[in-house]
């Protein structure tokens, strides 16, 4: 039986399923919720923070300025990831801003913590997985492939700077706090530049933006900042790859998506790719 690495347990993995399954309800909660999706990110950010507020009251730390900045690079995130939606679908919008975790462990190289060769490989096969199977399948928008483009780049630096906070002993409720504070002032500016109708009435969109903001905002993204105290940011959000899986059972059980052949076999190449890059940071070798 495989031996966890000194330091890890199997809660540590619990938390990576549970990051898997909050995340992956965000797509078709957008989908779900009628709103406009520069509304979904706003609502999905500013419930999140007012929830932390009483978490924040009962914790003890301080802030940083880190925190701004990478409230900005989540605002940043949301808002293209949601936007590109409507031009090019859930499926594809998702893979490609799911490349992140690739990404981040280019940034981690630089910053000298390379992924170890067979950790990379892991990324490189999902990351892979997903992007041939829908740029083969799906006609191209250009604008909604850069702003997918874009939301990966600003996840990656969003979790990479949350990697640099964790390391300075910042509690995770506070940097969420300050995170999605300034994240959600982010979308508000560019909800009213692009005369984007922030309060829809239907009870629809309000229980998504409600459940948008408690598990895929605080339970996902908060779990993800909390496990990054231990692994490298690249791992971590490796379970990001097979957020479009995720997302895929998700709309087929509950939004009557046909569930295809080719989207089983995805899921076995994604889950292959990510389990090799969670064994490799945790799992005993030999």
């Amino acid at each position: 039986m495989p031996r966890l690495k000194e330091g890890y347990s199997p809660l540590d993995i619990v938390a990576l399923v549970a990051v898997w399954f909050c995340i992956s309800l965000a797509g078709p909660l957008v989908v779900f919720s009628g709103a406009e999706p520069t509304a979904c990110a706003f609502w999905r950010l500013t419930l999140s923070s007012i929830l932390l507020l009483p978490l924040v009251i009962r914790s003890r730390g301080r802030f940083t300025a880190l925190s701004t900045l990478a409230g900005v690079a989540l605002g940043i995130h949301f808002v293209s990831w949601m936007n590109s939606i409507p031009l090019i679908g859930v499926a594809l919008s998702t893979a490609i801003v799911t490349t992140y975790p690739l990404i981040l462990a280019g940034a981690e190289w630089l910053a000298h913590e390379p992924p170890s060769a067979k950790g990379l490989l892991g990324l490189v096969i999902a990351v892979g997985a997903l992007i041939l199977a829908n740029l083969s399948a799906q006609s191209l928008d250009v604008e909604g492939v850069l702003m997918a483009s874009a939301g990966a780049f600003a996840a990656a630096a969003y979790f990479f700077i949350g990697r640099l906070v964790r390391r300075v002993s910042v509690p995770t409720v506070r940097h969420a706090l300050v995170a999605n504070t300034v994240a959600a002032l982010v979308a508000a500016i560019f909800g009213v530049v692009s005369g984007t109708d922030l309060f829809p009435l239907s009870t629809r969109a309000w229980v998504a933006f409600v459940t948008l903001a408690t598990l895929p905002m605080l339970c996902g993204h908060g779990l993800m900042i909390y496990l990054m105290k231990k692994m490298r940011a690249s791992t971590v959000t490796s379970v990001a790859a097979a957020e479009p899986i995720g997302a895929g059972l998700i709309a087929w059980a509950f939004l009557g998506e046909a569930l295809t052949p080719e989207l089983l076999l995805l899921l076995i190449v994604v889950w292959a790719g990510v389990t090799l890059v969670v064994r490799e940071e945790v799992v005993e070798n030999g």
